[in-house]
């Protein structure tokens, strides 16, 4: 039983290696190292790719109390039904790492946050994507 044990464990000490000297191999561990540092970092495209030609809602489509529409030329509007409704345009930029400056037209600014492909927030408010 015991010599089966060692065996086993031999065996297993043989497969590490390979697998080892496999990951090791010029091409193989460049390309893991690269696969993991794109999944750390994201790479979830540009902030048009995902604004621009959506409508976006909260807190959703059949009862959306607050919408916003991107444009490609880097305009947006902005509807509330709050406070006995507004509506705001203005323009956006990506500034990277997720983050949108908007400028408004009537001279205020704000942040926005893209959180995954199909939400954003201003504020503590989520918007969805529809």
């Amino acid at each position: 039983m015991e010599q089966l044990q060692i065996k086993i464990n031999h065996q297993l000490h043989a497969i590490r290696f390979k697998w080892l000297r496999w990951l090791s191999t010029p091409i193989i561990f460049p390309l893991l190292a690269f696969l993991l540092a794109v999944s750390l970092i994201g790479c979830s495209g540009s902030a048009e790719d995902t604004l621009v030609g959506y409508d976006w809602v909260y807190p959703d489509m059949d009862n959306a109390m607050g919408a916003w529409k991107f444009s490609s030329d880097g305009t947006f509007n902005y509807s509330t039904t709050a406070f006995g409704g507004m509506t705001r345009t203005g323009t956006w930029k990506d500034v990277g790492d997720s983050k949108v400056e908007l400028d408004y037209d009537d001279g205020g600014t704000g942040k926005l946050e893209i959180t995954s492909s199909t939400t954003f927030k201003v504020g503590s408010t989520t918007y969805n994507r529809y």
